[in-house]
């Protein structure tokens, strides 16, 4: 079980950098992965390689949270304000990913406690284990990448975000066009599901018209140490795509205490037919939508996005910016590319 701190600054990105430095690389160097989590109260999640390990590290990170806590408080007022707030939400959260939790408590700022870790949706014990292999292998340039980011503006940071998504997208064959695809079926399956939900905003209009505010002719000059981080975060993805490649057997991805990949086909194709939408309604017309989506690769591309998708959080990228980014880097592949799918 991964090590939770518990953190109600507005961003944890500074004590998350810190237990990085101070503590992880080291105590553990390329042994840990992070996230950040909402259960019993905004959190970060330490999870290490060897379970051997774990008491060891919480005594350390107590030290070093308790130290970093006397000089960057949080305002009591401020922490019962976001405690109630996160209360509110903790069943629903829990239901809508299937966890198990009993004990919802929520903790105060700065506690650090071995707990329950993030659930996830896996085929089979390989595949949990195979993403945790990656995240601790693609941890160090997050590290770095975090770091940069935290100095940016949005619009900087949108830029930098939406060129990781486009990379990600070349990961299909190569073809972007073909890539970017997945973002086209997630941000329209988005724009869908707020309007079954009764949202009275119109989402796509404010993500255009941001969109086109941020992404004017303006070339952002990135520092060194961005360019350089960028690159690396690259070459890992890329190792990452390689292996997942080299390595794939379908039967590995198949055991009877996981999501049984065919149970997982009916949910996908059962959640698409309530979307009223071109794109969906273009997928489930199509005759060999069962084999295009069991393929071999689209589930390893499958496993890419939803790998890339999960380390966001740890860059503290909610479900909105998610979308938006992706949305970004759709109108990218439409404005230079021609003989698409269909436009968003």
């Amino acid at each position: 079980m991964p090590v939770r701190v518990y953190d109600y600054q507005n961003s944890k990105t500074p004590l998350m950098l810190g237990l990085a430095e101070n503590v992880l690389e080291k105590e553990v160097p390329g042994n840990y992965f992070l996230d950040t989590d909402w259960l019993k109260g905004p959190s970060i999640l330490i999870t290490l390689r060897e379970k051997e390990s774990e008491e060891r590290l919480a005594d350390q990170v107590k030290q070093y949270v308790e130290h970093y806590k006397n000089e960057n408080s949080v305002d009591p007022v401020v922490i019962e304000t976001i405690k109630r707030k996160y209360e509110k939400e903790q069943k629903r959260l829990i239901d809508l990913e299937l966890r198990t939790a009993e004990n919802i408590e929520m903790q105060d700022d700065g506690v650090v406690e071995i707990g329950e870790g993030k659930s996830g949706v896996y085929n089979s014990e390989y595949h949990r284990q195979l993403f945790h292999r990656f995240r601790f292998l693609s941890q160090p340039v997050n590290n770095k990448l975090l770091k940069e980011i935290s100095d940016m503006n949005e619009k900087e940071r949108t830029k930098l975000f939406t060129e990781m998504f486009l990379y990600i997208a070349t990961l299909f064959n190569g073809n972007i066009t073909q890539g970017y695809i997945s973002y086209l079926s997630h941000v329209m399956g988005f724009f869908s599901r707020l309007k079954l939900e009764g949202h009275d905003e119109n989402v796509k209009e404010r993500f255009d018209d941001l969109y086109n505010k941020l992404f004017k002719e303006e070339v952002i000059n990135y520092t060194q140490e961005t360019k350089s981080a960028l690159s690396e975060w690259k070459e890992v993805w890329k190792t990452i795509s390689d292996d997942m490649r080299a390595d794939f057997k379908k039967e590995k991805f198949i055991d009877d205490k996981n999501l049984d990949l065919n149970i997982q086909y009916q949910m996908f194709k059962k959640h698409i037919s309530k979307m009223d939408n071109p794109f969906h309604n273009l997928l489930l017309e199509k005759g060999d939508l069962e084999a295009l989506m069991m393929s071999d690769e689209m589930i390893i591309y499958r496993n890419i996005i939803n790998l890339f998708y999960i380390t966001l959080p740890f860059f503290e990228q909610g479900m909105l910016k998610k979308h938006f980014y992706g949305y970004c880097a759709i109108k990218h592949v439409e404005e230079n590319y021609s003989n698409l799918l269909m436009k968003i």
